[in-house]
């Protein structure tokens, strides 16, 4: 739970005119801190807040067109990087929040039992545009194991609607982020 306090502290010092809401762009696996953190800032400080999930490739992309977003709590530095790059973030704001893990959710204790036949579909966030994706891809490769689960895979949008494949049941497994499944 410390790393969500760590995010609490980012959103404290940000200050708004009360009619203007604190528009934030926030990495999907960080929902559940988001969800519970937006409605104690609101109260505390009389501050609306909006917040848009995503994958953090996307919500980069968006705030390169201009997307008027006060924060960005992006689940990797690449993306945030390449919002400054674009002019759309300050970099003297770029803060680390939180060091990310990868996590598994469902029916396989280890990278190996992906193989096993009794899993039909692992849903994994498309690695194109989501950093738990792409590390999940590459530790997949390390491991020996990503020609055989190819076929498998369930591409989704973000690491949460990876989660919700795997708590419906409409995959076996979910490759996704430690904080994502906090839920």
């Amino acid at each position: 739970m410390k790393w969500w306090l760590v995010v609490a502290l980012c959103l404290i010092g940000c200050k708004k005119p009360a009619s203007e809401p604190l528009r934030i762009a926030d990495a999907s696996d960080l929902t559940e801190a988001f969800g519970a953190i937006a409605p104690a800032f609101e109260a505390k400080d009389s501050v609306r807040v909006a917040v848009s999930f995503g994958s953090s490739g996307l919500l980069s992309k968006q705030l390169a067109e201009g997307a008027p977003f006060d924060l960005f709590a992006s689940a990797n530095l690449q993306f945030v990087q390449d919002a400054v790059k674009a002019g759309a973030c300050d970099a003297a704001t770029v803060k680390t929040y939180a060091r990310g893990r990868l996590a598994m959710l469902g029916a396989a204790s280890s990278l190996q039992d992906l193989g096993d036949a009794r899993i039909k579909r692992i849903a994994l966030a498309n690695p194109e545009h989501a950093p738990y994706g792409r590390a999940a891809q590459q530790a997949l490769q390390a491991a020996g194991v990503w020609d055989a689960v190819q076929p498998k895979l369930v591409l989704t949008e973000n690491v949460r609607q990876a989660v919700q494949l795997a708590e419906t049941g409409n995959a076996e497994v979910a490759r996704t982020s430690s904080a994502a499944m906090l839920a």
